[in-house]
């Protein structure tokens, strides 16, 4: 949707062309545009304010004095002031951090009812003055990079006033929309300033998608601090980690555990499709066949189901069975990025949560003893590139999945994802 105020109608005219090329922007007049612009709308306001002698006039908005036009160009060319985020600006001071901190955490643990009072107090230091400056910079480009995109400029040309056009613009969707990009003339610069946006809200069209940002007091002043869907996304990750690590090392066996294997990540909750769990990611302090291993220790009633000393005897379980297979060793010795993992998941010792679907056809298609009993994953480097399955009863090893590498090994030829198309490497002497 597009709306343009003129006075005249012939001069719309022109001014609608213009718009296109703003070099050609005609003289003695405001122009101010408001978009948004997402995957399946689009809506545009432009408006013009023509000059007279003591005013600036568009229908439908309030007449605007060649005072406050004046005003409005002190205000752009002081900006350069303010090229760095300032804190005080947007009314965070070590003060009101104090007085909002309970929010922040309320906010941040929403739907984290498993964090610990321990562990609220041990990372509520993230919530201390110091530590915002980058949080908030995080908030200011938080929806930058979503599918809908909005930007608000004006356009101030009238040679009585400013010798130089001024063009000032910002596409940041968040309360202030900072920063702000300014040209005036050839001269360039990026703005924090809160004054420009205040001062602009007094001349847009309230009816524009950008209008409501323009004024940001009410947001930094008070929804800022209560704002979940921010603080959530922000932080949640860290006391969630924090939970979950907590949470591991005191389960049972974790002394023993901790001589074999360092926590690399940890999460609460339901990952790739498997039941609530504690989910850690482990580092093996001495890797032979595997380098890591991903534990999903199901949750009951919020308690752990596993122990230490289950996983280690599953662990053991999964590096004897590799350990039979000389191909998965030789190629894991082939680069030195290729690393094996093996997977663990309540007392299973494979990841798969449909495995009589999609592991057990090719299985059986291929004649092999007994049931997959063992999910080895294939590294290159951070990337997953292929999927073995193994069993006590069966010398052979069944591939469900792989990516072909630039390694020499004959895996790294492999390619394919369909069980129907599993590679039977055979048995190694």
């Amino acid at each position: 949707m597009i709306l343009e105020r003129r006075r005249w109608q012939t001069i719309s005219i022109v001014a609608t062309c213009l718009l296109t090329n703003s070099a050609a922007i005609a003289s003695s007049e405001l122009v101010f545009t408001d978009e948004i612009q997402g995957c399946f709308h689009h809506e545009r306001v432009v408006t013009i304010f023509d000059r007279h002698p003591h005013e600036y006039t568009s229908p439908g908005c309030p007449d605007q004095s060649v005072d406050a036009v004046r005003d409005l160009i002190s205000i752009i060319e002081s900006s350069t002031a303010e090229s760095c985020l300032n804190l005080e600006s947007l009314g965070i001071t070590p003060e009101t951090v104090k007085k909002h901190q309970t929010q922040m955490l309320l906010a941040t643990l929403r739907g984290r009812d498993y964090v610990s009072p321990k562990i609220a107090t041990q990372e509520s230091r993230a919530f201390e003055f110091p530590a915002l400056s980058k949080l908030v910079k995080a908030r200011l480009s938080w929806h930058d990079t979503s599918t809908t995109h909005r930007q608000f400029s004006v356009i101030i040309s009238d040679p009585a006033i400013s010798k130089e056009k001024i063009e000032v613009a910002s596409t940041h969707d968040c309360p202030w929309m900072l920063p702000w990009r300014v040209q005036v003339g050839h001269k360039i610069w990026n703005t924090y300033s809160t004054a420009l946006p205040l001062k602009l809200a007094s001349f847009a069209d309230k009816r524009g998608p950008c209008a409501s940002l323009l004024d940001g007091r009410h947001y930094w002043n008070e929804g800022f601090w209560a704002d979940s869907d921010f603080w959530s996304i922000a932080l949640g990750p860290r006391f969630e980690q924090a939970s979950a690590k907590d949470v591991a090392q005191t389960i049972p066996g974790y002394n023993e555990a901790a001589k074999f294997f360092e926590i690399d990540g940890c999460n609460i909750g339901s990952v790739n499709m498997q039941p609530q769990s504690l989910f850690l990611k482990l580092k093996c302090r001495h890797p032979q066949v595997f380098s890591s291993v991903w534990w999903w220790n199901y949750l009951s009633a919020g308690k752990t189901a596993e122990s230490w000393t289950q996983m280690l005897d599953r662990f053991q379980a999964c590096e004897n069975a590799a350990r039979k297979q000389h191909w998965l060793l030789d190629w894991k010795a082939n680069a030195d990025n290729h690393s094996l993992r093996c997977n663990i998941a309540g007392a299973s010792c494979y990841s798969e949560t449909n495995i009589t679907d999609f592991v057990l056809p090719a299985w059986r298609d291929a004649h092999m003893y007994g049931v997959p009993e063992v999910e080895v994953s294939l590294m290159r480097g951070d990337r997953w590139c292929g999927t073995v399955y193994l069993s006590s009863s069966e010398a052979r090893a069944i591939v469900v999945h792989a990516d072909p590498g630039t390694g020499s090994h004959w895996f790294d030829r492999r390619d394919f994802i369909s069980p129907e198309n599993a590679c039977l490497p055979r048995r190694s002497s």
